[in-house]
């Protein structure tokens, strides 16, 4: 065979791969009127660490300098809204508000299938989400177990951590496999008010 016929064949066989793309869409994640500047600062760090597309605040009760020590605010964006209105004002377009809350009618985290776009709001230290900040979600998730023993910054690692590897492997649907208590009701918005718990601090 020539030269010429060999490297035509070397080059059909190896045509360009379309490259992997271990996940698909974006995510980000805020707290609703945050009480401690450690807590954030500790939650923007981890964001970055796992890949978040945004950070944010609504209502913040601090400097948002002072919470940063190792400033990870100049590599992923942090967005401060002055009320949830004004964050339903200017979430992406079809982008899914999670609300990580201890309600009835939340889906245990293992249990939930991420969505593709999703922005994950949780409470203050010492009250939580308020039941109309619950009512505006899409979807609400609780961590199962001890959850009265975390405190805001490691529950929000747990839900990005949850998040990542899920995505990451392409799992979807109930894993049937974690014992994790069975809840398979719907979030229903209406009853969100009347099934209000306290987060952890």
């Amino acid at each position: 065979m020539s030269d010429t016929r060999k490297r035509k064949s070397y080059l059909r066989q190896d045509k360009p791969r379309t490259p992997h793309v271990p996940d698909r869409g974006y995510w980000g994640i805020g707290v609703y009127q945050p009480k401690k500047e450690h807590n954030f600062g500790t939650i923007l760090r981890n964001a970055y660490a796992f890949g978040a597309s945004f950070v944010f605040t609504v209502g913040p009760r601090f400097r948002l300098q002072a919470a940063d020590t190792a400033r990870a605010w100049r590599h992923v964006p942090v967005f401060r809204y002055e009320d949830m209105d004004d964050l339903r004002g200017h979430l992406p377009y079809s982008c899914n508000l999670v609300g990580v809350e201890i309600i009835e009618e939340a889906i245990y985290l293992p249990r939930f299938s991420h969505p593709e776009r999703a922005c994950y709001l949780l409470g203050a230290e010492d009250y939580g989400l308020p039941r109309e900040v619950v009512a505006c979600c899409e979807h609400a998730v609780r961590i199962p177990g001890a959850a009265y023993c975390l405190n805001l910054a490691t529950a929000a690692a747990i839900v990005m951590y949850d998040r990542v590897s899920k995505r990451a492997t392409r799992v979807s649907g109930p894993l049937t496999a974690l014992n994790v208590p069975r809840l398979d009701l719907p979030f229903d918005r209406s009853t969100a008010s009347e099934n209000h718990v306290e987060t952890t601090h």
